[in-house]
């Protein structure tokens, strides 16, 4: 019973005596991340928009525009003229124009070169994509007009090419596969950014340092002297303070969980290690710094671990060393444990544990220090 008393009264301590503040900060980090969720996440886009510009306005013309509308993942949309194109471009409703020569029949047929031109946004992910399908359907056309062409000149009736072209079904010399393809993934800040992840963990980590700073003021550092002069009491006074900072990152994890992109097993698990590994942080970093310079140190290590954790870039694409330096720190395990590594979880739990004998540890040597 004293337990639960203590720790309920060190949350209140945290919260500055007004548990009434905790759903009030509970309310804006749901807030907060249901924000984050929308602007880190969006819905997979499906189809590359594409502006077409037809100068031309044969038969040929269109067979291409047709055949590129018809791709899997390609949606055309049909310009009047290179404004209209390029402002489609310019506010984003397309990622690419093709241009099709005024002269492209004859051309195509001719076997001119120069007959599309293809202009692809900066920073376009699709260019390659883009550019490929677009030579391919128009080294397909002008493949099936020399058909065309050398039948005509040998005397044969070509009438039925295409209806014996649409009949033939070539077996398939490659296949896609899309790996983790369902679901939302991040899109606003690029393949660099850790996304939902990065930021739920610099955030939690903040706050309970944050939050921790009230346990390392003197009117809760006479309560701990006092205690420590009970049997057992060193340990009582740890014990609560490690509760209460836990159940106090456990709550807006809770927010964070709710509106992840994934609310998967892997990210409940990962948060509830995570707000464990992130409790003997704070802890270690207070018996450490001791009052009074817990406020200094607390952003230096939130922010220094975030960096080193690939908070806000994937080190993996860097280097294999910043990789696996990113796998020692509480947000390097939590990003990977939360998106299905498992073999971390006991990497957690066991710097979880050295960290919070190493925080008893240094707060009983400073109680005996001051009773002394």
């Amino acid at each position: 019973m004293r337990f639960f008393a203590l720790t309920f009264k060190k949350l209140r301590v945290l919260f500055g005596g007004r548990l009434v503040l905790l759903p009030v900060a509970l309310a804006v980090f749901a807030l907060v991340f249901a924000a984050a969720g929308s602007a880190f996440t969006r819905e997979r886009n499906t189809e590359v928009k594409l502006a077409a510009v037809d100068f031309c306005g044969g038969e040929l013309s269109s067979a291409l525009i047709g055949a590129v509308s018809e791709a899997p993942g390609f949606e055309v949309i049909l310009c009047p003229d290179m404004r209209s194109a390029e402002d489609a471009l310019l506010s984003g409703g397309a990622e690419a124009i093709l241009t099709l020569d005024k002269d492209f029949d004859a051309g195509l047929i001719a076997g001119s070169s120069g007959l599309i031109d293809v202009i692809t946004a900066p920073g376009s992910v699709s260019a390659e994509l883009i550019r490929e399908t677009a030579a391919g359907k128009l080294i397909a056309l002008r493949s099936r007009q020399v058909v065309l062409g050398s039948l005509a000149s040998d005397g044969i009736d070509a009438s039925r090419f295409d209806s014996f072209a649409a009949e033939f079904d070539p077996p398939s010399i490659y296949r896609i596969v899309s790996v983790n393809g369902a679901g939302a993934e991040s899109a606003v800040f690029g393949k660099g950014f850790a996304g939902y992840e990065g930021l739920a963990g610099l955030a939690l980590l903040l706050l309970a340092m944050t939050l921790s700073r009230r346990l390392s003021m003197e009117g809760s550092r006479l309560v701990s002297r006092r205690l420590s002069a009970l049997p057992g009491g060193s340990a009582l006074a740890f014990s609560t303070d490690a509760a209460a900072l836990f159940i106090s990152s456990l709550i807006p994890a809770a927010a964070v969980f709710c509106f992840a992109p994934d609310r998967s097993a892997e990210t409940a698990v990962g948060l509830f290690a995570y707000c464990a590994l992130i409790t003997g942080v704070c802890l270690a970093v207070i018996s450490a710094a001791g009052s009074g310079r817990v406020d200094m140190l607390s952003p230096a290590v939130a922010v220094f671990t975030s960096l080193l954790g690939g908070c806000f870039a994937d080190l993996g694409s860097l280097s294999p060393v910043l990789r696996a330096v990113s796998y020692l720190t509480p947000q390097g395990q939590f990003t990977a444990l939360s998106r299905g590594a498992w073999g971390f979880l006991p990497l957690m739990l066991a710097e979880t544990a050295l960290l919070l004998i190493a925080a008893a540890a240094l707060q009983k040597k400073s109680l005996q220090s001051r009773a002394g």
